[in-house]
């Protein structure tokens, strides 16, 4: 499989988790949260037979990186932070984690398989913003809040390492932008 087309391939699982938004929408936190832990078992229990059972490894091993293939794979981390947005952050924050994790991010890694890192920051943050644009009253973001959190998802998505450690960004991009999300909404609400 050539690497653009594996590349889409991994990313269309990100795009199918978009669901996320009109899930928690229509049905609400408590039903989301339920299906986001019983994905996240899933994912945890394919992560653990990917390791035992050759077959299993096969299928997934055609999607995932190189070095998750001796590690764990991005889905644990990623399905570890939407958890925990889900349980802990407000609706609003947690759309703009999935946005700019999912949708941003996902277009994000495509492009920078045909084009340069910068070309694929940009996009992040332009796929992000716009999709945040789309959503936002119906979901009560407060956009120029979700413009700065764009910019801070991709500043983000950028850190591979702090110091010896590696980053993950299915990890860090969701929680910092859930988190600077909450910060800067509580910030603009005491001006």
């Amino acid at each position: 499989m050539s690497e653009i087309k594996r590349e889409i391939a991994r990313k269309s699982i990100h795009f199918a988790g978009l669901i996320y938004i009109p899930t928690y929408i229509y049905f609400g936190k408590e039903l989301v949260l339920a299906g986001v832990l019983v994905s996240f078992i899933f994912a945890a229990l394919i992560e653990i037979g990917r390791k035992h059972f050759e077959f299993l490894s096969k299928i997934v091993n055609k999607i995932v990186r190189n070095y998750e293939r001796r590690g764990v794979g991005a889905h644990i981390y990623f399905g570890g932070a939407i958890l925990i947005i889900t349980a802990l952050f407000p609706r609003s924050a947690s759309f703009v984690a999935v946005i700019t994790s999912l949708l941003g991010d996902g277009i994000a890694g495509i492009i920078k398989k045909r084009f340069s890192k910068n070309v694929a920051s940009f996009m992040m943050f332009l796929a992000s913003f716009l999709a945040l644009a789309l959503i936002a009253r119906c979901t009560e973001i407060n956009l120029y809040v979700g413009f700065l959190v764009c910019l801070i998802s991709v500043i983000v998505e950028r850190i591979e390492k702090v110091g010896k450690y590696y980053l993950n960004d299915n990890l860090s991009v969701p929680l910092a932008s859930a988190f600077s999300y909450c910060f800067l909404d509580l910030m603009a609400k005491q001006l």
